[in-house]
């Protein structure tokens, strides 16, 4: 049996990211991450032991967490919500240029913005979620914290290139 891998989850939620047209998809990759982020949870938990004996070799080594979400994995997850924003906003220029093709009211589909504007709070969101875990393992006493997750350049050029 294979144990899942930071890697394993990665590439599960980068598989739903490729599913762009597919109505769910920013939900199905935010499922994948909070299931990732879960199991992580549950490995750092479940292993209080912090040396494991390797069968084969027959020596001991210090456990690592298989399973740690990094700033891929987030980023991943900011770009797929700022993805179904975008087919919002070209579903709605369609939507508003075969309106005026049809001499209407030239009028916005407010719930159309306001849709866009809810899925990029998604993003935000995330964003803001990271800085408090990182500052929140930056004022642990911690030694094992690392810098797996930190709001770093990528994260930020995905915030603002999707930002209003």
């Amino acid at each position: 049996m294979f144990n899942p891998t930071t890697d394993s989850f990665y590439f599960a939620i980068r598989a739903w990211t490729r599913c762009r047209t597919h109505p769910q998809m920013p939900q199905m990759v935010m499922k994948w991450l909070c299931n990732m982020e879960l199991y992580a949870h549950t490995q750092n938990t479940n292993n209080t032991n912090n040396t494991t004996t390797n069968t084969t070799t027959n020596t001991t080594t210090n456990n690592e967490l298989l399973v740690k979400p990094n700033m891929a994995c987030y980023c991943i997850v900011m770009d797929a919500w700022a993805v179904r924003a975008g087919i919002i906003a070209k579903q709605q220029y369609y939507n508003n240029n075969q309106h005026n093709n049809n001499n209407n009211n030239n009028k916005k589909n407010s719930s159309s913005t306001s849709s866009i504007d809810e899925t990029m709070d998604k993003v935000r969101g995330i964003f803001q979620y990271i800085k408090e875990m990182h500052n929140a393992n930056a004022a642990s006493s911690n030694d094992d914290n690392d810098d797996n997750v930190k709001p770093d350049t990528a994260a930020c050029i995905v915030v603002v290139s999707t930002s209003k």
